[in-house]
């Protein structure tokens, strides 16, 4: 009899632990944007970085008591957060989501154009884009559909409401690569630019986040309506 209880005890611990293991580990939200968000991207680019490993890292600072200020003391992965992005810089996008874990994008990515309208979904797998990319106009319709694998495919992007090309080009290890063209929304090839590897033009985040040497598009003013 003394020997069944504790087996039923450790039974039930075992359980309790297993309860425990499944609660789903809660994450923080950080809302970027002038208008709409909590954190610009200036203040965001200060205390966020990606590292040698296209890992975004958190930075910590201490207080020095000599110089009376915060000083950097070192970077960690950043645990589960969910940016949403609208100081998107990009005339033709309002808001983008991305869920981070331990510093790598997962989950899917979310684009909108207007409030309720998704117009670009693409998703993760081990921090790379992998599997469906799908591009939407404002009537939901699909305008581009193919599949990445490993951060390789080929990407195109539109002006969703007039439902014509907008970039295009191909993406290697989630970087653009080679050569990218950019039309306008008569249709016509505006420019063609040329990448490597080595300008780290990252497709993976939300745009203009981490991408130093790729411009940003014409920021979006208040009452910019979607296109």
């Amino acid at each position: 009899m003394k020997y069944t209880s504790i087996i039923i005890s450790i039974l039930a611990l075992m359980v309790a632990s297993c309860k425990i293991q499944t609660i789903e580990e809660p994450y923080k939200i950080i809302m970027l944007g002038d208008y709409s968000g909590d954190m610009t991207m200036k203040t965001f680019k200060k205390y966020y970085r990606v590292g040698l490993r296209s890992q975004i890292l958190e930075r910590e600072f201490e207080y020095d008591s000599i110089g009376k200020k915060f000083v950097y003391a070192r970077s960690f992965p950043l645990k589960k957060t969910e940016i949403i992005n609208f100081d998107t810089k990009n005339i033709h996008l309002r808001s983008e989501k991305t869920l981070i874990i331990n510093g790598y994008p997962q989950s899917v990515y979310y684009a909108k154009a207007c409030v309720n309208d998704t117009v670009k979904t693409y998703t993760y797998k081990k921090g790379n884009i992998s599997g469906d990319y799908i591009v939407k106009n404002l009537r939901d319709s699909v305008l581009y559909k193919t599949r990445f694998k490993g951060g390789n495919g080929y990407w195109k992007d539109y002006y969703y409401k007039i439902n014509k090309l907008r970039e295009e080009g191909q993406v290697k290890n989630n970087y653009k690569y080679g050569a990218w063209k950019y039309y306008n929304k008569t249709g016509k090839l505006d420019s063609i630019k040329h990448y490597q590897l080595t300008d780290s033009v990252d497709v993976r985040y939300p745009y203009c986040l981490f991408n130093k040497k790729e411009p940003c598009y014409k920021k979006r003013s208040k009452k910019q309506n979607c296109i």
